[in-house]
């Protein structure tokens, strides 16, 4: 679509009903209010959250039932106007400590079913909203026109719009809305759009669609909240889109006493003798490109020493990386390694993950391991893409040596002394120790796999294995994660551990 076109339905819209708010810090995962839209008056207003409905009705699906109730009769229909749509993410949306806090639970009296209905769904929106300063959104009301309605916390404004020329369809609106709002190509990414489509005024099964910038694709993707046709809903109220802009009001926050985050911090060494100087001029040197991380704390790493918490604060706040990802990072390099000078560096993450791939393409001499004809079988895409480059450059002639520093390890490929156990299950152990913690699959999944792979392996067993292994590879937010979960499976479906003497006993698995 032209710039053209979006700055002429810009300029359509009228707006019907606007209010500034104020920025609010978050307490304890409250934001302390709620918003209040209604369509039929055209008036927003801001609700505290009390103390009750913290201690009564906690969470997201808890907060929108509570104002929900607050709204309806027994003669409220689907299709009346008092029937709202409430949104929350409750006290821990937006939370880094926990996974799934990033989802939006919406409700509304179902026009399928004529009771009350809960949907949640993924994206941006809960977290963006708990970050403007709201700790649930409420729709009311139908309104006169097709109208979107705006929350600019960037602005601090929310606002109802008369919007006559943006399209209905979900795929094209978000477009167009995201185009709109945003301030430049990076900002996008700071958007999201609810709406609904046009099939939504055809059916009483409608969902809602919440889109979410896809960076690489350079559009926005949608995800649905699809139980219970509350989309149908949003249609009849005549609204087009919900559109929250968001950038900096709040910043995410995170549970920093959890048992999680503690395992993570203890791997960084506290303070050292790294100067906040040396690190703004790293950061300076490498453009602040979040792409470019990596080279940042390999040279603070060269520089000063071990990368520490100050360190990955610090770079944290100057490139806009998460500290989760930038400790990943460090850890998963040997960043981190505090070793002396002239005594050689600890194995770093990805040092144990390529004594292991390259252990399973090219055998040890003890191990039932696979071969080349199985690299797909273990390796993450972005190792197989390395392996296959030197192959591609080397031939038969590839040695384990090329194929060992190619994946990232250090020193000599030396077998004997890289695996001092032939069992499967201590290798896993020693990857286990070497996990960031920040993915619950892979942190307690190689443990469970190390454990399992250390005894007589059965039937059942083997087939835990397989389902922890099958959701490292799936929902590992790294490469360390997805290629040891490809690792494991790769020694299950070549037998298992039954081989060794150590793991002798017990059915071969196959």
């Amino acid at each position: 679509m032209s710039h053209q076109s979006i700055r002429e339905m810009r300029a359509a819209h009228r707006v019907l009903a606007e209010m500034k708010f104020d920025r609010q810090e978050l307490s304890h995962g409250y934001a302390g209010r709620w918003l209040r839209v209604d369509l039929s008056n055209n008036r927003i207003e801001l609700r505290p959250v009390t103390q009750q409905m913290k201690d009564l009705f906690t969470g997201g699906k808890g907060f929108d039932l509570w104002l929900t109730l607050h709204e309806v009769g027994k003669e409220t229909r689907w299709d009346s106007p008092e029937n709202p749509i409430c949104f929350s993410s409750g006290p821990l949306g937006g939370t880094m400590s926990f996974p799934g806090s990033g989802k939006t639970l919406v409700t509304a009296i179902s026009p399928s079913t004529h009771s009350m209905m809960d949907c949640n769904v993924g994206g941006f929106f809960g977290p963006y909203l708990k970050f403007a300063g709201f700790d649930a959104l409420m729709v009311i009301g139908k309104a006169g026109e097709e109208v979107v309605v705006v929350i600019d916390a960037v602005q601090r404004r929310v606002s109802i719009e008369a919007a006559p020329r943006e399209s209905i369809d979900s795929h094209v609106v978000a477009e167009e809305l995201t185009e709109m709002y945003a301030d430049s190509e990076p900002d996008k990414r700071n958007i999201a759009v609810v709406s609904a489509g046009r099939a939504a005024e055809y059916t009483r099964l409608g969902v809602l669609n919440f889109s979410f910038w896809d960076w690489r694709r350079r559009v926005p993707r949608l995800k649905q909240a699809g139980r219970g046709g509350i989309g149908t809903v949003f249609r009849n109220k005549r609204v087009k889109a919900l559109v929250l802009k968001n950038r900096g009001i709040t910043p995410g926050w995170r549970i920093t006493e959890s048992e999680a985050q503690r395992r993570v911090d203890s791997r960084l060494p506290g303070s050292g003798p790294c100067s906040g100087q040396l690190v703004a001029e790293v950061v300076a040197r490498h453009g602040a490109d979040k792409a470019r991380v990596v080279p940042m704390l390999q040279d603070i790493r060269n520089a000063a020493g071990p990368v520490t918490a100050d360190v990955v604060k610090q770079v944290g706040l100057m490139t806009g990386v998460p500290e989760r990802e930038l400790f990943h990072a460090a850890t998963f390099y040997g960043l981190t390694d505090a070793a002396s000078e002239g005594e050689p560096r600890p194995a770093s993450a990805v040092a144990g993950m390529a004594a292991f791939a390259t252990a399973q393409l090219f055998g040890n001499g003890e191990l039932p391991l696979p071969r080349r004809e199985s690299w797909k079988r273990f390796l993450a895409p972005g190792s197989m893409r390395s392996v296959e480059k030197l192959h591609a450059e080397k031939g038969e002639a590839l040695t384990a040596q090329e194929v060992f520093a190619g994946l990232g390890g250090n020193g000599a490929w030396d077998p004997a002394s890289l695996f001092e156990g032939c069992c499967p299950g201590s290798l896993i152990e020693s990857l286990a120790e070497k996990s960031c913690g920040a993915c619950t699959p892979c942190r307690e999944g190689l443990h469970v796999c190390a454990e399992l792979l250390g005894k007589p392996v059965t039937e059942e067993t083997a087939a835990v294995v397989r389902d922890v292994t099958d959701l490292m590879t799936a929902a590992c937010q790294c490469n360390f994660g997805r290629s040891a979960g490809k690792a494991v499976a790769a020694v299950m479906a070549d037998g298992g551990p039954a081989g060794n003497d150590c793991c002798s006993e017990g059915k071969e698995v196959k």
